[in-house]
């Protein structure tokens, strides 16, 4: 079966390049909510179990501040924010998992933030049932208890 095209009429291809070229390129729409632009620069951290794997789900909170992250897969988040000098993080594991049936342990830990992400990655312990549990942070000579 031998299938013949015509083509198309000029008028039809003119209509088609000047409606192409009148459209708006980039514009927004009026639908939904008008939202800020990210910002240019923005502050990440990653949230790990003792076991080293990445806890999904997992909280971090720049105390006295609205900036906050929440982790994903491979514990990594972004505050979507650019918090700079010493800070207080809490980091907040209990609604997080690194693996089904994981317990995990809220606290919270100063940092100095002078580049752009938090100088080291954030452990959180898996609780025994005794809901405690011995950690070390950070370059300390001892454990701290939380």
């Amino acid at each position: 079966m031998n299938v013949r095209r015509r083509p198309l009429p000029a008028g039809l291809f003119l209509l088609f390049t000047f409606a192409a070229v009148g459209c708006q390129q980039g514009g927004s729409s009026d639908i939904g909510p008008r939202l800020a632009p990210l910002p240019s620069t923005s502050s990440r951290a990653v949230v790990l179990d003792t076991a080293g794997r990445g806890v999904v789900g997992a909280r971090v909170d720049v105390v006295g501040t609205s900036m906050r992250l929440l982790t994903g897969r491979n514990g990594r988040g972004d505050f979507l924010a650019a918090p700079a000098g010493r800070l207080r993080f809490r980091v907040d594991g209990s609604d997080g998992a690194a693996v089904a049936g994981d317990r995990l342990a809220s606290y919270v830990v100063a940092q100095t933030l002078v580049g752009v992400d938090l100088p080291s990655v954030l452990h959180v312990p898996d609780l025994p049932d005794s809901a405690s549990a011995t950690v070390v942070v950070g370059n300390q000579p001892g454990a701290t208890t939380i």
